[in-house]
């Protein structure tokens, strides 16, 4: 092989080295990304389920002042005409 064959097979081979770290950078940024994606969305669901339960615990509690405030009323409106 001439020099100039060798200097070519060189320069392939560092850019094909190149090609590879870079595939591997790109390779582990995507599996990085695919982490954060999946993180992403089971923080999403758990404050989806926790909103769900607070929405509830909210309604029980505006519920029950309701019916405080009817009771109040019905109480004091009972303790009016004694």
């Amino acid at each position: 092989m001439s020099r100039f064959q060798l200097k070519k097979l060189k320069e392939a081979a560092d850019k094909m080295n190149d090609y590879k770290q870079k595939y591997d950078e790109l390779s582990e940024q995507h599996a990085t990304d695919l982490v954060e994606r999946n993180s992403y969305l089971i923080e999403t669901e758990l404050l989806k389920k926790d909103i769900k339960e607070l929405e509830t615990k909210v309604s029980e509690l505006e519920h029950e002042l309701y019916y405080e405030r009817r009771n109040k009323r019905i109480s004091e409106m009972y303790n009016e005409k004694e």
